[in-house]
């Protein structure tokens, strides 16, 4: 997913995807980088076979610095972001940083 032109080609060229979901992939600068305009370019090939596709994203919050790079590249990518409420979510594993983990739903 570093290199969006790829996207051209099989099995991705025909496909329209209706969720792309991540969980914990943002904890570098380099791979947001990459990510994103990969995630874009499969929302917007989703959007133009009339599909409604949506980015779901995990991401945990290990440092300040890493988050707002996250931030602000979603908003460089002209991605649009409403971060989700997951107090209403059961904790079902045990994990003692839960409030560190920011649910998003993003979408072009």
């Amino acid at each position: 997913w570093e290199k969006p032109a790829s996207l051209s080609s099989p099995p991705l060229d025909d496909t329209a995807f209706d969720l792309i979901l991540g969980a914990d992939i943002t904890y570098d600068p380099l791979l947001i980088d990459a990510l994103l305009p990969c995630a874009r370019s499969i929302l917007q090939k989703a959007v133009q076979k009339g599909k409604s596709p949506s980015f779901l994203l995990a991401a945990t919050i290990r440092n300040e610095d890493t988050y707002s790079h996250l931030l602000s590249s979603l908003d460089r990518y002209e991605l649009k972001v409403t971060k989700l409420d997951t107090a209403d979510i059961p904790h079902l594993f045990p994990y003692p940083n839960r409030s560190l983990i920011q649910l998003m739903s993003i979408s072009i």
